[in-house]
């Protein structure tokens, strides 16, 4: 038998999502949607900034799963590129802040001119953030693959 509220051959429901304010906005608390006739869902817990998942020896950190129960319907967004490009001010933009903001206060911490006149990376393994419209940003690494490896050149 078909789940209640459906029709025989009608397509399932799926839940109705708003996105505003680019993680900024409140969402509203579960009611029943008139349209669909269900519940919708709760926003996750509201995040401040970027939390751990994979740290730099890529494995999984337990601060991540307070977050990621009970999140099964999300939209992952993710970002990888050459270190210093940028990815994890992308990232701060995309997901919560603004250009005017300060950028020591941004979701995920953009490379400092320590860490860069030092050569290394501001992000090691995995950070994300959960936006309540159930966006999860990842700001990651630099990959260690060859395609993300600097140019060397062999003397013979």
């Amino acid at each position: 038998a078909p789940p209640k509220g459906e029709k025989e051959g009608q397509r399932p429901t799926q839940p109705v999502y708003q996105i505003q304010n680019r993680g900024m906005g409140t969402a509203a608390p579960a009611a029943m949607d008139p349209v669909v006739g269900q519940a919708k869902l709760l926003p996750p817990e509201r995040m401040k900034h970027s939390i751990k998942l994979v740290d730099d020896q890529m494995n999984w950190c337990d601060s991540a799963i307070e977050y990621l129960l009970d999140q099964t319907d999300v939209l992952v967004v993710g970002v990888l590129g050459l270190q210093g490009t940028g990815k994890s001010m992308v990232m701060s933009l995309l997901s919560a802040n603004t250009p005017e903001e300060d950028q020591r206060t941004y979701v995920f911490r953009a490379q400092s001119a320590e860490m860069k006149e030092r050569g290394g990376n501001q992000t090691s393994g995995i950070d994300f953030f959960i936006t309540q419209e159930r966006i999860v940003f990842l700001d990651t690494q630099v990959p260690a693959l060859p395609a993300f490896a600097p140019p060397c050149h062999i003397l013979h």
